[in-house]
C-alpha cells in the first residue's frame, strides 16, 4: 500500500509540476512554438529529479 501511495503522490506532484511549467512557459516566452520548445526541454531535466521516483526514468 505504501508503494502505491508513494507512487501516486509522484504522479501528482509530476503532473502539477507540468501544468506550472506549461504556465510560466506560455507567461514567459511569447511565441507559442517556442514556449512549447521550452517547456519540453525544461520538462526533460526537471522530470530527471529523483522526487519524482520511477516516473522520471
Amino acid at each position: 500500500m505504501y508503494r502505491s501511495m508513494k507512487g501516486s503522490a509522484q504522479q501528482v506532484i509530476a503532473a502539477g509540476t507540468a501544468v506550472l511549467l506549461a504556465f510560466f512557459a506560455v507567461r514567459l516566452v511569447p511565441a507559442p512554438a517556442v514556449a512549447l520548445g521550452v517547456a519540453v526541454l525544461a520538462g526533460l531535466l526537471i522530470g530527471k529529479l529523483s522526487v519524482f521516483g520511477e516516473s522520471g526514468k
